[in-house]
């Protein structure tokens, strides 16, 4: 198994820390898929997503997330203006699906514009 930079062969999941991570790989002139391996690869697989590959509604209505979510879940995301829509649309959705309000479903963040 490859090493992170920190020099650890297992990566640990921040969804541990209740950090995930989405990634358009397809945003930035394919520069997104430089930057999608670049957090695979420091922060695990587990926890870094590919919005071409997966919905982020499947990802954020799990039950591992949703019971992080109520404590605060941190969110990196890295794409345009649209890929930040998405991922907001979809908090809401996720909300609205499962009757959550912002005391039960907190969610922050954070973004990488590749657009």
């Amino acid at each position: 198994e490859e090493k992170n930079s920190y020099g650890d062969e297992s990566n640990t999941c921040l969804l541990n820390m209740n950090v995930l991570v989405f990634c358009n790989a397809k945003s930035g002139g394919g520069c997104g898929g430089q930057v999608l391996s670049a957090f695979q690869k420091e922060l695990g697989a587990e926890c870094v997503f590919d919005l071409g590959q997966i919905k982020p509604e499947d990802v954020l209505s799990s039950p591992e997330v949703l019971a992080k979510a109520k404590s605060g879940l941190r969110l990196i995301v890295c794409g345009g203006d649209g890929t930040m829509t998405w991922i907001m649309a979809s908090i809401d959705a996720v909300k609205e699906k499962k009757g959550l309000d912002s005391k039960r479903y907190r969610v922050s963040i954070a973004t990488m514009p590749l657009g």
